[in-house]
């Protein structure tokens, strides 16, 4: 079964939707808040099956691993388990009394549920009124009923509507990702959410914030950021990006080079309206220190988000990943977002935001303008109040502790992250 260290009475189970990698979405959340951390010394697990990573996917503060076999009612598939369980779409999983029992084995005391989607909430539910004497805490990331409703399957979308109240009221602790969040869950469920915007590492945060502040590039071209995951119901943004930067170029006598990583195709942004001269495309980059490292040397950030009223439910209460980057990177960041979005509400409540929440391309440029204009004590000003908002938010030891920390059903609130 494979060398365990002889402590796990203070283990911890993670169940999580999405691979717990360098990247984006709720596994890039996993990855920022234990990878390395000391919170995860002794055990990690994962899955390995058809089309998943064959090396671990989460490493502890050494570096190790250890492996422990889990026999379940399946004939395929090895599972290790140890403080972190990756369930994902239904592949190589163990049936939720079977994972019980094996937790109550190993003396593991908390459970982590990042994300979750249709099917996890369904296996989660019922993992946990299996689990003695486990507490648990769920970290919302998004709201799960949009993807609830539509789910191709009938039976997944009855059941996981009827266990998400169940998973909610199973959980000592209840987080989200922002106020409006918060406010949107405690009303239909009359439940107690904290509220836990996304975490970033300390030991990344370290090293950038020591980092002298980039200026302007020396070839005279004002450099745009552009990142993430940009389908297409972020096409609206960026149409009006395209625009704008002509009507920047026009404006003040200088070119803009929109600096683009992620995996949308090149193709994608001529369709848009970009021109080759203005697009430097870089595809994916697989490190994220890479990625902030190549932010810092732009002159502007450019946050995208959706303006499709198809996707309220998302823009009104989640976060963008990439905004907990562009908050460590450094330069001003244009958050191009509905004025009602919880990104928008919370640049503003911060004061440290070019919030634009409209798609007249003409006064997304004048944000554009006003960064180009800032003088050097300016923005060094702006990069100070970005890091103070990080120090005091976005921490991953402070989301851990909340996390981990003393459960039962009447914790207080988390302090807003307005406050302060």
């Amino acid at each position: 079964m494979g060398d365990l260290p002889e402590k796990l009475n203070s283990g911890f189970l993670i169940i999580t939707d999405g691979p717990p990698v360098d990247g984006t979405g709720t596994g890039s959340t996993v990855f920022n808040l234990f990878d390395g951390s000391d919170d995860l010394q002794d055990v990690i697990a994962y899955a390995r099956s058809t089309g998943q990573p064959k090396t671990p996917l989460l490493m502890t503060k050494n570096r190790e691993t250890y492996e422990v076999d889990l026999h379940t009612h399946m004939t395929s598939g090895i599972w290790r388990l140890g403080r972190l369980a990756y369930l994902n779409h239904l592949l190589v999983r163990p049936s939720p009394a079977a994972l019980a029992h094996r937790v109550q084995e190993l003396g593991i005391k908390k459970a982590l549920i990042f994300g979750p989607g249709p099917d996890l909430i369904v296996y989660s539910a019922s993992f946990l009124r299996r689990s003695t004497g486990l507490e648990a805490a769920i970290y919302l990331l998004d709201d799960p009923r949009p993807a609830i409703r539509a789910s191709r399957n009938p039976v997944l979308r009855l059941l996981a509507s009827s266990k998400l109240r169940e998973l909610l009221q199973l959980c000592q602790k209840r987080f989200v990702i922002s106020e409006p969040f918060r406010d949107r869950f405690e009303g239909d469920f009359g439940l107690t959410f904290g509220v836990l915007p996304p975490p970033i590492r300390d030991d990344a945060f370290e090293e950038f914030r020591s980092r002298p502040l980039e200026r302007r590039s020396p070839d005279g071209q004002f450099r745009i950021f552009l990142g993430g995951t940009l389908a297409a119901h972020y096409h609206s943004s960026l149409r009006s990006l395209a625009k704008a930067v002509e009507h920047f170029a026009s404006m003040t006598g200088t070119r803009c080079k929109v600096v683009v990583c992620g995996r949308e195709p090149l193709e994608t942004f001529y369709r848009l309206g970009f021109t080759a001269e203005q697009i430097e495309h870089l595809g994916w980059l697989e490190s994220s220190r890479q990625v902030i490292q190549l932010e810092s040397e732009c002159d502007c950030l450019f946050l995208a988000c959706v303006f499709d009223s198809g996707f309220r439910d998302f823009f009104e209460l989640s976060f963008p990943g990439r905004s907990r980057e562009y908050l460590m990177a450094g330069p001003p960041i244009v958050v191009h977002a509905p004025a009602n979005s919880a990104v928008a509400r919370y640049f503003r409540q911060q004061q440290i935001d070019f919030v634009c929440d409209s798609l007249d391309p003409a006064v997304l440029a004048d944000s554009l303008v006003k960064i180009y204009r800032r003088s050097t004590e300016e923005q060094r000003s702006l990069r100070s109040r970005y890091l103070s908002v990080v120090e005091r938010f976005h921490l991953a030891t402070k989301a851990r502790a909340q996390l981990l920390g003393a459960s039962g059903p009447n914790q207080p609130k988390v302090a807003a992250a307005s406050s302060g």
